[in-house]
């Protein structure tokens, strides 16, 4: 596939691609919905492109919480499931039952994956239905909250 780019757009590719997958890093995740912002009527540079393609890789490590609810449940479940593996490994007690799970999906939701997609939609009006879902999960994951037993 890479065969025919010159040394130059093999660099510029692997700093794309490098920096793409440390996007994923939560820790700088509401650093990017605020560039973002910024950059909304921006002019359409190499610095530019590059931080899209970084705000699209993070979406996408996120946007099973963008399906229906049965798929966010499961991805959610499985993602719960690697954190109480590390906590156990870590020599922890797990802390989340599933009434908790809940709430805390939908503050996820709510706080983290609610506003990046909000975003997309502005460049890309037709994730509109990810959003949509976004917000019915998050009433779904509060309605579970409340009449799930531990």
């Amino acid at each position: 596939l890479f065969k025919k780019i010159n040394k130059v757009q093999k660099n510029t590719l692997d700093t794309i691609i490098e920096k793409s997958i440390l996007a994923t890093d939560m820790a700088n995740h509401f650093n990017h919905i605020q560039k973002f912002k910024k950059l909304r009527n921006k002019v359409c540079n190499e610095e530019n492109i590059i931080f899209l393609c970084n705000y699209l890789v993070h979406s996408a490590d996120l946007t099973a919480q963008s399906l229906s609810l049965n798929k966010a449940l499961k991805w959610g479940k499985k993602i719960q499931q690697e954190i109480r593996n590390q906590e156990l490994t870590m020599g922890k007690k797990p802390l989340h039952d599933n009434k908790k799970f809940y709430k805390i999906q939908a503050h996820f939701l709510k706080k983290f994956i609610l506003p990046l997609f909000e975003n997309l939609v502005k460049i890309f009006p037709e994730l509109k239905n990810r959003t949509q879902n976004i917000k019915k999960n998050i009433k779904s994951y509060n309605k579970l909250s409340i009449t799930t037993r531990k």
